[in-house]
């Protein structure tokens, strides 16, 4: 098994290294790169990290690569190497049948989307496998259970979550087993490190773009409907379709066993994913949440389970083709549309001129200069924060007075999307001024499964000269 243990790693790493040389930052990518760029530990920890809405793990990480030189371009470095780790411990210490270590690697999720695209989650393979270790001997070893779980509530709301109900379980069966008293050291330690974030992330009082999703029911129903079907054509869809229903038929096994922890930790999840805040990339952590609930109980379920192997398999290297389909996107084509706009404003040395902003994704530009590239941001890495104004103005454009536009910049870049109603209004407005011309558009596409979840275009208008 060790010289399969090498071959696995050496594939993923090289093929990481080959798709994530030639990934595009989004804007996601770029906000944190600026925060570790231009803030120091003491403000990302008590000042920035409540307007992200996350304890800053991921961006205290590239502040200390930062530190070190590593350059924007090499940004892709940074996920490729935490995730190589959370590999490393997956492969030598977490037991599970050859097949899903040789195939879980390569699904969507855990080699695509938390290892190429450069955010917090790159820490979830470590710290599911750190989980599914220690988890077997919670009773025996407790302490190493509660650091798991510690660690997972470092990376996101989302492991935030899991972490206590995962402790709020795992309390409830030492209270019925009767052992408070071996285990209270390490229950007040998790509840010390909860209320420390809890206080680090305690919202501003200038924080106007909460964590909710502000849709009403069927506007997420649409979007997780979307998500599970995708933009492709009827084969793609079809193909989404039958990989999550056998994933659910998988997972449904676990119900045949003792695994109330996992149940009902992914129950309220779901339930935060539904009222609060659901994206597509979050589908995720619910998809390594079962994959942390089959391998934990796997003897159990195959033995309850005929042909179970077989369809797992299947699931697997279903979700594994997502990831090529993926990576071979993200090679030929552009992800984000940023780094070609932003080389194209070098080139003509627009970065010198008055140039203005408008759209969350514009800081996907921000990274490529030394400096802020919008004169109407003046704090850039707080981009949640009403003290930007043009970008609060952009967020409730609806509520806009648009004769207050009496400023006229020689250039605006705005984000191209035409499926956000108030860059059409934005887009709309520039139009109807007859001010401006365009000058150049960028085109990028956020790649999801087997096709894009959405636009990461931009489009740059220049003053008319009359």
């Amino acid at each position: 098994m060790k010289k399969t243990n090498i071959v696995i790693f050496v594939i993923f790493l090289l093929f990481a290294l080959l798709i994530g040389s030639n990934h595009e930052p989004w804007a996601d990518e770029a906000q944190s790169w600026i925060i570790a760029r231009d803030a120091s530990y003491s403000e990302i920890v008590w000042n920035i990290a409540r307007y992200e809405g996350s304890f800053p793990l991921w961006h205290l990480t590239l502040k200390t690569f930062i530190i070190l030189g590593l350059k924007y371009e090499y940004l892709f470095i940074v996920p490729i190497i935490i995730s190589a780790i959370g590999l490393i411990v997956f492969l030598k210490k977490v037991e599970a049948p050859k097949y899903v270590k040789i195939l879980l690697p390569f699904t969507y999720y855990v080699f695509y989307q938390y290892t190429i695209i450069a955010r917090s989650y790159c820490y979830l393979l470590l710290a599911f496998s750190l989980l599914i270790i220690t988890y077997k001997k919670r009773m025996e070893k407790p302490f190493r259970y509660i650091l798991s779980l510690i660690f997972i509530s470092l990376i996101s709301m989302h492991g935030m979550i899991i972490a206590c109900m995962l402790a709020i379980m795992f309390l409830i069966e030492v209270l019925k087993q009767k052992k408070i008293k071996e285990t209270l050291k390490e229950f007040i330690i998790f509840g010390f490190v909860v209320i420390v974030e809890a206080i680090v992330l305690f919202p501003p009082s200038d924080i106007y773009m909460t964590v909710s999703a502000a849709y009403t029911i069927p506007q997420i129903l649409k979007s997780i409907i979307d998500m599970i079907i995708g933009n492709g054509n009827i084969f793609f869809k079809i193909y989404n379709i039958v990989a999550v229903c056998l994933l659910l038929i998988v997972f449904s096994r676990t119900l045949t066993v003792k695994n109330k922890d996992v149940i009902v930790t992914i129950l309220v999840l779901f339930f935060f994913m539904f009222v609060i805040r659901f994206a597509a990339h979050h589908s995720g952590i619910l998809f390594l949440l079962m994959m942390f609930g089959i391998i934990s109980y796997y003897d159990e379920i195959k033995e309850k389970t005929k042909h179970f192997d077989k369809i797992f398999i299947v699931v697997l290297l279903m979700y594994s083709i997502f990831s090529v389909q993926s990576g071979i996107n993200d090679y030929l084509y552009e992800y984000s549309g940023a780094k070609e706009m932003a080389s194209y404003i070098k080139e003509m040395k627009y970065d010198e001129k008055k140039i203005v902003g408008f759209g969350f994704k514009d800081v996907a530009l921000q990274p490529y200069f030394e400096k802020n590239l919008y004169t109407n941001m003046n704090e850039a890495i707080y981009m949640w924060s009403s003290k930007n104004k043009d970008f609060y103005i952009y967020c409730n454009i609806e509520e806009y007075d648009k004769s207050e536009f009496t400023d006229i910049p020689e250039y605006i870049v705005l984000e191209w999307d035409e499926t956000d109603s108030r860059i059409k209004l934005i887009e709309q407005y520039i139009n109807e001024s007859n001010k401006y011309e365009i000058e150049y558009r960028t085109m990028g596409y956020e790649f999801f499964k087997n096709s894009y979840s959405e636009h990461e275009g931009y489009t740059l208008y220049k003053l008319k000269e009359y």
